[in-house]
């Protein structure tokens, strides 16, 4: 492109960044983001999410948070992807209370969960082992007018079947799916 007289714009430069990042190349990645930045290609929110994404996807967790802390002195304002990548960031680090609070951040930031952001805490609380947790987020989640997508349900309905839950969490998950399907939580 530059050969031709034509300068990269951010669109090609946020395509370049989620290329080396799938393909966990970051030191071309941070090679294209710093090329970015000497051309004054402004970056958007989407550069920043690739990013933190990419990071995260490399298990640089980490740099993931770090990126995340910067948006606003870089005067950018997270949207729901950002979250839900920033709450999958905290899930997989075992921080799940500081994932509630991102997903509580983002409603007091203007910024509502979408069903994507619900269902990446679920997992998370589930593949931590907080049924109780899961099941909090499911009833809130389910409250604002979402659904379980399949991943989640299917971990749900493993876990009614798992000789692995102790019994307190089992009757939490039968109480909410067999008896009358989450009614009674409405109720509590």
């Amino acid at each position: 492109m530059q050969d031709r007289g034509v300068a990269p714009g951010v669109v090609t430069y946020n395509a370049l960044l989620d290329g080396f990042l799938r393909n966990a190349q970051v030191d071309e990645a941070i090679s294209i983001h710093k090329e970015m930045e000497n051309n004054g290609v402004a970056h958007d929110i989407t550069t920043y999410n690739t990013i933190i994404n990419g990071l995260c996807e490399a298990g640089q967790l980490v740099d993931a948070v770090e990126v995340f802390s910067t948006l606003v002195a870089k005067r950018l304002q997270p949207n729901v992807t950002t979250y839900t990548i920033m709450i999958k960031v905290l899930c997989r680090q075992g921080l799940l209370g500081d994932a509630t609070k991102i997903l509580k951040d983002m409603a007091d930031n203007g910024c509502s969960p979408d069903e994507r952001s619900y269902n990446t805490i679920i997992k998370g609380c589930l593949n931590a082992n907080d049924i109780g947790m899961a099941l909090d987020h499911l009833h809130t989640m389910t409250s604002q007018g979402f659904a379980a997508d399949v991943d989640t349900t299917s971990l749900f309905l493993c876990l009614l079947t798992s000789p692995n839950v102790t019994d307190t969490d089992n009757a939490l998950l039968q109480k909410y799916f067999l008896d009358n399907k989450g009614e009674e939580k409405e109720n509590e």
